[in-house]
């Protein structure tokens, strides 16, 4: 670890923090929340606070244009610095000004200030900047007594500060937490407040470490400080696809990356409003990894508990992380309709439906075919002579049955009239020009034009759909201009 600083800090003094004031051009708002009670004199912490303050944030990553709010705390808090910087020579008094604050408070009241940096940037959440806090401290909340934040040292946040801590943890800035020394409540407060954090001990002896200052160890610590991935959109759970199966989905955008960021949820913690139950919807750690700066849009599959009415939901969504980059914010309200087994699959159900219909439809069909080639043997016709051979002036026509030609000469209908096609049921195909019990339709010359009328009417029961022939048997006209043709289907 201390090697890695001593690496950190050697690349970032070459570099000059490039990917900051250099090329920034939108501004940001910088909130600094400063510890300045009296445990800040040990080990010259404060002197070491105030160079990173004014070497590193004024001289590197702010630019003229952005708003610097500093806010000094103890057993109290105090607004020190509440500026737009302008240009360089105002970048040099507040250095100034920040180089000469003291350690010298009793108590150190961590709510409280949160509480006063929630009060007075209600003013600037209409800007549209982008915000960043970063709270410096070297111990534990040990406020004084008349605080409402008032707890034993080491024991759990009390309530109002948890709420506290809500209020801030959804209003969607970069929080980074400082801890100086080994014994700060820099990482439990981190989690509250879904921040990154970092932890430099004033008393380090390693000699890798040695060779850096205080001053020096905390901005290779804090050396991605303007790196940020926003959720942009409001989280939002919806079903997709053919199985239907729930997604949180909601839109990311990453700012001043210097390097792949690389973000591991471990839990998507959902509580549900009305019952007060807690979740966790995701069933395996997620990676999300980041490359470069512009927007992206997140899909991610979830659980969705069995124990959640059907219909809307309202509750609550915290992402928990694996690593130190997170999401920014990482508590949302959400409302989502919760799909019942049935509402998912409802658009299933119907094309089953439908296709058991058609399946039950065709074996229907099946079944009268299979009765109907029983009547009538189709393989083997038996053609008849016919009754009468029309004669004269008309349209002439050869009549083949299964590709066997009735007669050497055509047959030749005047206009209207008619000749009907008989087929009995031992397989004989009789013509003539009378209907009898065994005729199944007739044709009829009108004009040019060779017509079929069908009298078997159960034959148009099992399909409306008009079929090429209707009779099931393969046959055709063979005309002097041409030829019509019915096939077996």
């Amino acid at each position: 670890m201390k090697t890695k600083l001593l690496f950190v800090f050697f690349i970032l003094s070459f570099i000059k923090f490039p990917i900051f004031s250099d090329i920034r051009t939108e501004n940001i708002d910088v909130f600094i929340l400063l510890d300045k009670s009296l445990s800040m004199r040990e080990d010259n912490k404060i002197q070491a606070v105030n160079e990173y303050v004014s070497r590193y944030i004024i001289d590197e990553v702010i630019i003229p244009g952005d708003l610097l709010y500093i806010i000094n705390f103890f057993g109290r808090t105090e607004v020190f610095i509440n500026t737009i910087v302008r240009d360089q020579n105002h970048k040099e008094e507040l250095k100034r000004r920040v180089m000469g604050i003291r350690a010298d408070g009793r108590f150190t009241d961590i709510g409280n200030a949160l509480d006063t940096l929630a009060t007075i940037s209600a003013a600037y959440e209409e800007n549209n900047r982008l915000k960043y806090m970063l709270l410096i401290t070297d111990g534990r909340q040990e406020a004084p007594p008349d605080s409402i934040y008032q707890w034993e040292l080491g024991q759990p946040f009390n309530h109002r500060f948890l709420e506290n801590t809500r209020y801030i943890a959804k209003r969607g800035w970069k929080v980074h937490i400082l801890g100086l020394g080994r014994h700060t409540d820099a990482q439990r407060l981190a989690e509250e407040l879904s921040a990154t954090f970092s932890e430099v001990d004033p008393r380090q002896d390693d000699s890798s470490a040695a060779e850096l200052s205080l001053t020096d160890r905390i901005i290779a610590e804090t050396s991605d400080f303007l790196s940020v991935v926003r959720v942009v959109s409001t989280p939002n759970i919806s079903y997709r696809g053919l199985m239907q199966n729930p997604y949180i989905e909601f839109n990311t955008e990453a700012s001043f990356l210097s390097a792949v960021k690389n973000i591991g949820l471990v839990s998507i913690m959902f509580t549900d409003i009305q019952s007060r139950e807690t979740f966790d919807i995701i069933g395996n750690i997620v990676d999300l990894s980041f490359t470069e700066d512009g927007t992206r849009n997140i899909r991610i599959p979830v659980i969705i508990p069995d124990s959640l009415p059907a219909g809307m939901i309202n509750g609550e969504i915290r992402f928990v992380y694996a690593g130190q980059n997170v999401l920014t914010p990482s508590l949302f309200a959400i409302s989502f309709d919760n799909k019942s087994i049935f509402s998912r699959f409802m658009v299933h159900f119907i094309i089953l439906g439908i296709l058991l219909l058609i399946l039950l439809l065709a074996l229907a069909r099946s079944l009268a075919r299979g009765s109907r080639t029983s009547d009538f043997n189709p393989v083997t016709p038996i053609a008849a002579v016919p009754a009468q051979k029309a004669v004269g002036d008309g349209l002439s026509f050869f009549f083949y049955l299964n590709g066997r030609k009735f007669l050497d000469i055509p047959f030749t209908l005047k206009n209207n009239e008619n000749i009907f096609l008989n087929f009995s049921p031992t397989g004989i195909v009789d013509l003539s020009n009378k209907r009898n019990d065994f005729t199944k339709l007739m044709l009829t010359a009108k004009g040019k034009i060779l017509s079929m009328e069908v009298f078997d009417k159960s034959l148009l029961a099992i399909q409306k759909l008009k079929m090429d022939n209707i009779i099931e048997q393969s046959f055709n006209f063979l005309k002097k201009k041409g030829s019509i043709s019915f096939k077996k289907k």
